[in-house]
């Protein structure tokens, strides 16, 4: 959250399994913003996967094209 104005800004994750001889460590990001429609809603997620300290793989994903939907009141037409 943005201390200037309590907004959602960024969710993280940081999972780690150390049940087996290499530790396995998975971190992620997602990024929000403010919409055309008024509401935040993520831009951007990065992934990071670690296995005994090592970087095995990394995807940073984006979001575009959101589209607002709605219904029309009984006996509304468009």
């Amino acid at each position: 959250m943005r201390e200037s104005d309590g907004v959602l800004a960024r969710v993280t994750l940081q999972a780690t399994d150390k049940s087996s001889e290499k530790t396995r460590h998975e971190e992620a990001a997602v990024d929000y913003a403010a919409s055309d429609f008024g509401i935040v809603l993520p831009y951007q997620t990065t992934h990071r996967a670690l296995r005994a300290g090592e970087v095995v793989a990394e995807n940073t994903f984006t979001y575009d094209g959101f589209h607002r939907f709605g219904v029309n009141p009984p006996g509304e037409k468009r």
